[in-house]
């Protein structure tokens, strides 16, 4: 369930959903395709899963999205960490922030990562909603597939993902890490930042 399309029309480009309260009166008359298999796409928006884009009834051609499904609690996830990067204080000031932000390793695998962020600087960032379950190796595979194109990963743990074993393994082996808690009623993004030396500098907890 993406929250990105390409315009296929005159405005062409990348849409993300968020960017519109209400998106279906907004896109209406637009040519949205698929930005990995280019099929056609569609609004969904409700009062209940996060406005988000969906391939056409029928469409069975093979996709990433079709391939990686996300739940409603990820794409719940993924707002939160989107608002918080755009709340002030910005965490990484002012930077490039792109949503569903395509990568090949070198090894030839795809990736979309949640949120991409570029500083300044030129420092480049993957933030990553990891709520399921994955083991530490599938966490230093993942690592390893960002830092071969120059990119350092943030996880955001959150649900079951977010334990002791996880939290001290992102500490040890990144930059910094994140949590991310879906509720009902509330979300909430809480980051911890590291110096140089792998200690913790700063912590903050923005509720969203």
């Amino acid at each position: 369930m993406p929250f990105v399309a390409l315009r296929d029309d005159e405005q062409a480009g990348r849409v993300y959903i968020g960017d519109y309260d209400d998106p279906r009166q907004a896109l209406a008359g637009a040519t949205l395709i698929c930005p990995d298999c280019r099929m056609p796409m569609i609004v969904k928006q409700g009062a209940v899963v996060c406005h988000h884009f969906a391939h056409k009834a029928g469409d069975k051609k093979p996709c990433y999205w079709r391939e990686h499904s996300e739940s409603p609690e990820h794409l719940l996830a993924k707002r939160a960490i989107i608002e918080y990067l755009n709340n002030e204080p910005k965490p990484f000031g002012n930077c490039v922030i792109e949503v569903e932000y395509p990568i090949v390793t070198p090894g030839g695998k795809k990736r979309y990562i949640d949120v991409y962020v570029e500083t300044e600087d030129g420092d480049r960032f993957a933030c990553e909603a990891q709520l399921s379950r994955q083991s530490l190796a599938e966490f230093a595979t993942r690592t390893a597939d960002y830092r071969a194109v120059d990119i350092e990963p943030i996880w955001f743990l959150g649900g079951e993902t977010r334990t002791n074993e996880n939290e001290v393994w992102c500490e040890r082996n990144c930059y910094c890490y994140g949590a991310v808690s879906i509720g009902s009623f509330s979300r909430h993004v809480d980051t911890a930042h590291f110096n140089s030396n792998g200690r913790i500098t700063t912590r903050t907890e923005s509720r969203i």
